[in-house]
């Protein structure tokens, strides 16, 4: 769904959502970092970075149900993204083909998936 929410940068995450909600109490809040220095910053959802120790606005990973949903958040919003290490996702893609009951599976079907599994294989060797 495009919405006027919907933002683009280059910094990662490239695309997310604006908050549809800003509360009523919005002021500053006042920050004192590492080494000492003071900042203003407008009171949103933020957290602190674990790379340089500044606040940063937060983005939320969210499902596509809650994403495309209304705009009933304070936080940013973005689409989840590779959620396991490459490792899981090539031994998964190996048996992704295969339902949950083999009796109706052919001759092709299980072709593909030794011949996805023998790749898979060959490629776990590799990277592992």
């Amino acid at each position: 769904m495009w919405n006027s929410r919907r933002k683009w940068r280059w910094k990662y995450p490239n695309a997310f959502q604006l908050p549809g909600l800003m509360p009523s109490w919005r002021g500053n809040r006042r920050h004192r970092d590492a080494l000492l220095r003071l900042v203003d910053k407008p009171d949103v959802d933020q957290y602190l970075s674990p790379y340089d120790g500044h606040l940063a606005k937060l983005v939320v990973q969210s499902v596509d149900d809650v994403h495309d949903g209304p705009a009933n958040s304070t936080w940013r919003r973005t689409f989840v993204r590779n959620v396991g290490s490459p490792i899981i996702r090539i031994a998964q893609w190996a048996v992704s083909s295969v339902p949950d009951d083999t009796t109706g599976m052919g001759f092709e079907d299980w072709a593909i998936t030794i011949g996805k599994w023998l790749v898979a294989s060959g490629v776990l060797m590799i990277v592992v």
